[in-house]
């Protein structure tokens, strides 16, 4: 075992018993550290973490409550804290709500539980993925990311959020590299099994991406973010039928997340039938008269049907908004307009490097 002491003797092993005694009393302190006294916190915090890993808005919503039951029982527990900030941040990713309703709840959160323990990794993990989707700081995310892993190298989110955002900002093999590492970890998780996936669409390994995305959702097909990262690498390659269904079912089953609508809909103009395409977008902006419609997602269907100048005054409402899908700006579909002078001012804006 590496860096294991070689000890010989009655000597050494009063040394080692010394050692042994050390290192129990500090994981012995970690663990005091992370968990709470009240069992009745301790089980809401477990049962919303169940409902936290299904990764849709109705599970989030239920996570939500049982974080804040278990933070209402014991306000210095720091896990049910950052808990309750990805929890929140389920909610403009799967549900389609506005930054500016959730990003001064998940903040607070975040900000308690580094009160309470910042040493936890799993805080510091929840700040990286606050930086990622709301505050654009590239930087800070990987830096806050390795932080994280330095402190448990056994948390995979942490890796995770690590090889987001090196896959989103073109940085692909150190990226798949990372996911690897969490996936030797924990191997049957559906959210590293399903942006490993994206990562290797990102870097260009369609077929393997493809190949992921099999894995992934054999193990279970109701799995929204699985079938919406698996239509992103069938619409790639030209497998038109492949990525609508994938889409009809990430709408089914997250819920009615307007992604869906929004790729089905680019998907249609692609792949040469505008009148759905058009259909699509009529059905999108109906939709916005009733409740939040991410703009980014009306500003890629324009894109796929040929409206660069609309996409991109969407694209800038976007930016108003702090619209969290724009941390996806490198992807292919944006080619059209990547090289206009307004998209490379936006990149810059948003934080990536031109």
């Amino acid at each position: 075992m590496p860096g294991f002491l070689d000890i010989h003797g009655e000597i050494g092993s009063a040394v080692a018993a010394q050692v042994k005694l050390k290192i129990i009393t500090e994981d012995e302190r970690q663990f005091a550290r992370k968990t709470t006294k009240d069992p009745e916190a301790y089980d809401r915090y477990l049962r919303g973490l169940y409902h936290l890993g299904r990764y849709n808005l109705s599970d989030a919503q239920k996570a939500v409550k049982y974080f804040q039951s278990a933070t209402e029982r014991d306000p210095t527990y720091a896990l049910a804290h950052s808990a309750l900030a990805d929890a929140l941040m389920v909610f403009p990713i799967s549900g389609d709500a506005p930054s500016s309703q959730v990003m001064p709840p998940v903040k607070e959160a975040i900000a308690l539980a580094l009160q309470s323990d910042p040493n936890s990794a799993e805080a510091n993990t929840s700040d990286a993925q606050a930086k990622f989707w709301f505050d654009w700081d590239f930087k800070g995310v990987e830096d806050t990311a390795r932080r994280a892993i330095k402190l448990n190298e056994n948390y995979t989110l942490a890796y995770l959020w690590l090889a987001h955002v090196l896959s989103n900002t073109g940085r692909h093999e150190e990226a798949l590299a990372i996911m690897q590492q969490a996936l030797v970890l924990d191997p049957l998780s559906l959210i590293l099994g399903a942006l490993y996936g994206q990562f290797l669409y990102h870097a260009g390994r369609n077929s393997e991406s493809i190949e992921q995305f099999k894995l992934t959702l054999g193990m279970e097909p109701r799995f929204w973010v699985g079938q919406i990262c698996a239509a992103k690498v069938y619409e790639k390659v030209g497998m038109y039928s492949e990525a609508l269904v994938a889409c009809e079912h990430a709408w089914e089953f997250s819920g009615g997340n307007t992604e869906a609508l929004s790729l089905a809909g680019y998907v249609h103009a692609v792949s040469g039938d505008s009148a759905k395409a058009e259909a699509t977008l009529h059905q999108m902006l109906e939709l916005k008269k009733s409740r939040y419609v991410p703009p980014y997602n009306i500003a890629l269907l324009l894109a796929g049907l040929g409206q660069s100048e609309t996409a991109l005054q969407w694209l800038e409402q976007a930016f108003a908004d702090r619209d969290v899908h724009m941390t996806f700006l490198l992807d292919h579909k944006w080619d059209a307009i990547r090289l206009t002078a307004e998209f490379q001012k936006l990149l810059s804006r948003v934080g990536f490097r031109n």
